[in-house]
């Protein structure tokens, strides 16, 4: 399976309230597709914030792509593995979002 599989933008975050048995948050994809449920002890802010970053994810993701692709093509990519390295950061982060569970 492709990212471009599993990864549809936009995803949205929208709060629930009482009336659906708990307070939390939801991320929903294209089609109201369930992406996530965000509940739990978390103080609301903090609910908040991790729907938030969660709907953003494939919009980060393909920023975090163009990036890597623009780096390369202007010969910038470096590829000394230094684990301070921001290339090096960017990578593990694509990788880690990109990867499969089994991988």
């Amino acid at each position: 399976m492709s990212e471009a599989d599993h990864i549809k933008a936009p995803w949205v975050a929208e709060p629930t309230g009482p009336w659906s048995g708990w307070d939390g948050w939801e991320v929903f994809g294209p089609d109201r597709q369930h992406i996530a449920d965000i509940n739990g002890s978390q103080r609301e802010p903090d609910r908040q914030a991790y729907a938030r970053l969660i709907s953003a994810a494939p919009e980060l993701l393909q920023v975090a792509q163009d990036f890597q692709e623009a780096l390369q093509e202007l010969g910038l990519f470096c590829e000394c593995g230094e684990s301070d390295c921001r290339t090096t950061r960017l990578r593990a982060a694509i990788a880690k979002a990109t990867r499969q569970p089994h991988e």
